[in-house]
């Protein structure tokens, strides 16, 4: 009797093996698949079915048309062409980020977070986020010779030797300076260097002869100086009109507007 049931019993797990490995084979490989349910199909199955229908040179198309033939439910194949669209895009991209040196995650078919923070991230940044840093012009400097003259500027002459006076002159709207006893000199355009010996022969030409025999001197220098207005567009945290100073730079101005 025991003997009886040991056999009764390893028959029927063959018959159920055998009935499981046959639902759990490939797809194509099977007649009826109108009780088939794709949800108990693992990735490695499904992409298996699709490099089986490659070699049979059947399109996605073709496959699924095959299927329809052998009673799959509708759920089911849109089940299946779902599984088979996430699996290939999987490929593409798994593909695409390892040709960049880089491990793609498979749990979830994502690039790793801290690559993507590593794309992210602008070199020199942290410069501007620092409140500890002052990038500010400085203005307090020697008068650059290339500075470019314009409205708003003030140029300090200094005459001395046998002669001894100072000029405030402010750069009118029209470009001009105004020498007393002298006249208007326009100015706007030319630089420091340039001014300045345009102003010098204006000045040893009518009130200080004196320059020419370097009996009298004269020296230029800036002032107060211009305002201009500067329009920060593009990637900037803080894009906008921004009124500076006309010796600030690039880089102050990137200060300004928050950094990159």
């Amino acid at each position: 009797m025991n003997k009886l049931k040991f056999a009764l019993a390893t028959l029927l797990f063959a018959f159920l093996f055998s009935f499981t490995a046959k639902s759990q084979g490939s797809i194509l490989e099977q007649n009826d698949l109108s009780n088939i349910k794709i949800d108990s199909y693992s990735d490695d199955q499904i992409n298996s079915l699709l490099q089986q229908s490659e070699k049979l040179n059947m399109s996605k198309a073709d496959l699924f048309n095959k299927l329809v033939e052998k009673g799959i439910p509708e759920s089911e194949l849109q089940k299946l062409k779902n599984r088979t669209q996430n699996s290939t895009q999987k490929i593409i991209k798994k593909e695409e980020y390892n040709s960049a040196n880089r491990t793609y995650d498979e749990s979830n078919g994502s690039i790793p977070m801290e690559d993507n923070k590593k794309d992210l991230t602008i070199f020199g940044a942290e410069l501007f986020t620092k409140n500890s840093l002052v990038f500010e012009p400085n203005i307090r400097i020697p008068t650059p010779s290339s500075y470019i003259l314009g409205t708003d500027d003030e140029l300090v002459v200094n005459v001395f030797g046998s002669s001894e006076k100072k000029y405030n002159l402010k750069v009118s709207e029209d470009g001009q300076i105004y020498v007393p006893n002298v006249g208007p000199l326009y100015v706007s355009g030319l630089s420091i260097e340039q001014a300045t010996l345009k102003i010098k022969s204006k000045l040893s030409k009518t009130i200080y002869r004196a320059i020419n025999s370097g009996q009298t001197s004269v020296q230029i220098s800036l002032g107060n100086i211009k305002s201009i207005r500067v329009v920060v567009i593009g990637e900037a945290e803080k894009t906008g009109t921004y009124t500076v100073s006309s010796l600030t730079t690039l880089f102050n101005l990137l200060y300004l507007c928050g950094g990159p």
